[in-house]
């Protein structure tokens, strides 16, 4: 078994319409049923709906120590200035979350890689009462289990472009690292490392050719969008400010 999510464990089960016949998904976003979380990851399909809301950075992933994209919900762990008893306190919900309890790996079989839906049995979405059904009554899949399986793919498929893009940056050197010093109004100060963004100066000083192929691929559009997003940064203080 292999598997695109790093955090599959003992306690995710692999869906099936037996084991799992009657159980449903709580799928409102309620600090109650988790996404305490200071960040989401993000792919580049993503961007142009969450520059809108949310300064985007790039960081390590701590277990592949490759680059990912990231949405910056907070400026604590398990912070998340967007989720309050109110509920999602943004537009925009980003795929990462939408997923929820679920998780994508895949079985080889007959030496294809076919991809298959896990579920976090652990999640406090899970009811036998309420909320959104996971399979019909005869065993087919619910329109809402449906959806799930088409954000896990357009979410493996984006993890893909993210690799791609990530690629070109390195190539081009666009990548720098960004230390983020905040003052709150209430005195206390903050320190966000571990997080990167683009390079403007490179950015700017890159020849026409090279411009010319990021336009190409679409990928001059996804970098411009992570720059107008840092404005959303100040937003961020904002709401932190709030809670003091």
């Amino acid at each position: 078994m292999s598997k695109l999510d790093n955090n599959i464990s003992t306690q995710h089960e692999m869906l099936d319409n037996i084991t799992h016949k009657d159980i449903k998904i709580i799928t409102d976003l309620h600090p109650d049923y988790g996404e305490l979380q200071s960040y989401t990851t993000l792919i580049p399909s993503e961007l142009e709906a969450a520059q809108t809301e949310f300064p985007i950075f790039l960081r390590k992933n701590s277990h592949s120590k490759k680059f990912e994209l990231i949405a910056l919900f907070g400026m604590a762990e398990s912070e998340n200035l967007f989720l309050t008893k109110d509920g999602w306190q943004a537009h925009y919900v980003p795929l990462s979350i939408k997923r929820k309890p679920f998780l994508i790996g895949f079985q080889n079989q007959q030496g294809q890689q076919t991809p298959v839906v896990f579920i976090d049995m652990q999640s406090p979405r899970i009811s036998q009462t309420e909320g959104e059904s996971v399979f019909m009554p005869h065993g087919g899949q619910s329109g809402y289990l449906q959806e799930v399986s088409s954000i896990l793919l357009a979410l493996h498929e984006g993890h893909q472009q993210t690799d791609i893009f990530i690629e070109a940056l390195e190539q081009l050197a666009l990548i720098e690292p960004v230390n983020l010093s905040i003052s709150l109004h209430n005195g206390q100060k903050i320190s966000l490392g571990e997080l990167y963004t683009i390079n403007q100066d490179v950015l700017a000083a890159l020849n026409a050719e090279q411009i010319g192929q990021l336009h190409s691929q679409g990928m001059l559009k996804d970098i411009y969008m992570i720059i107008a997003s840092l404005g959303n940064l100040t937003r961020l203080i904002e709401r932190k400010n709030s809670t003091l």
